[in-house]
């Protein structure tokens, strides 16, 4: 009799400790419960990134808003009408480039954010992105309008030959001596063969010697 009292008495003992709270237990319950309960809803265009803590758009280049938990394009950009998953520039004259709008081809932005060709220049009649330069006689070169050919800018900012120079009868891009003597050298006009300049800048043969066309003969050769 007293055998089942002590065995009765340790079962009921084992069962009050088996039946306490694990605080460990409980712990990690709470904790997650807690993530859970703090992690933000990003709604069904949005994934949560444990990395960066916030709300990644799933589509590239978009914005999430957390008012409203959808995810737009940036104010100047729309989506596309064949891919509304894709972001494109509200401006037609803009591309995307690394998620901004930039002006397309040879456009600059002006002072209220117009893609315009600058003042020299104004668009190609075959492709609005590209600009040419209004000057005829200037061609675009690393985006700025220079003088064709052998042509110099004046005073005035107009393409012309330098002084003693004049326009071929061929190619007004290029330009020759007007003294037939003469010939154009790194752009600048010198003696043709033996002659050499005298004082006034004639082309004339050395004291001694004679002209046989451009070379210079002594005298009795």
């Amino acid at each position: 009799m007293l055998l089942k009292h002590f065995l009765l008495g340790a079962l009921l003992a084992l069962g009050s400790v088996t039946a306490l709270p694990n605080p460990e237990a409980d712990l990690h319950d709470v904790e997650a419960r807690d993530n859970k309960h703090h992690r933000p809803r990003c709604g069904k265009d949005a994934d949560f990134d444990r990395m960066k803590n916030k709300c990644i758009c799933k589509d590239e280049g978009k914005e999430f808003h957390p008012e409203h938990k959808i995810c737009r394009c940036p104010e100047d950009q729309m989506e596309d009408r064949h891919d509304p998953h894709k972001c494109v520039c509200k401006d037609e004259d803009k591309e995307l480039m690394m998620g901004v709008c930039k002006c397309k081809g040879d456009l600059k932005p002006n002072r209220h954010g117009e893609c315009r060709c600058p003042k020299d220049q104004r668009p190609d009649r075959h492709d609005p992105h590209k600009c040419v330069c209004k000057d005829e006689d200037k061609e675009l070169m690393m985006g700025v309008c220079k003088c064709k050919g052998d042509l110099k800018p004046n005073r005035h900012g107009e393409c012309r030959c330098p002084k003693d120079q004049r326009p071929d009868r061929h190619d007004p891009h290029k330009c020759v001596c007007k003294d037939k003597d003469k010939e154009l050298m790194m752009g600048v006009c010198k003696c043709k063969g033996d002659l050499k300049p005298n004082r006034h800048g004639e082309c004339r043969c050395p004291k001694g010697t004679r002209r046989h066309g451009d070379k210079c003969k002594r005298h009795g050769h």
